[in-house]
This record gives C-alpha cells, sequence and structure tokens, in this order.
C-alpha cells in the first residue's frame, strides 16, 4: 500500500511542478519584453516626444 501512495504523491507532484512552471513562464516573458521596450532607444524617443 505503501508503493502506491508513493506512486500517486510523485504523480501528482509531477502534475504540479508543470503547472507551477507554465504559471512562472509568462511573467518572465513579460518582464523580458518590457525590459527590451524600456531599453529599445526607439521606444524611448517615443516617449521623450
Amino acid at each position: 500500500m505503501l508503493i502506491i501512495s508513493t506512486t500517486l504523491s510523485t504523480s501528482h507532484v509531477g502534475k504540479l511542478l508543470s503547472k507551477v512552471s507554465a504559471l512562472y513562464k509568462y511573467p518572465t516573458i513579460r518582464c523580458k519584453n518590457q525590459l527590451k521596450r524600456s531599453t529599445d532607444p526607439n521606444f524611448v524617443s517615443q516617449k521623450v516626444t
């Protein structure tokens, strides 16, 4: 019985980790885009004018 519960726990942890990584992927991409825009000379000149 212990082996079955360990196997189930491992599969649940794997699913949880994949969901968590998917949640963190979007903000990381979004932050990179904002950083690129904030350091892009064209974007800065558009804000100034």
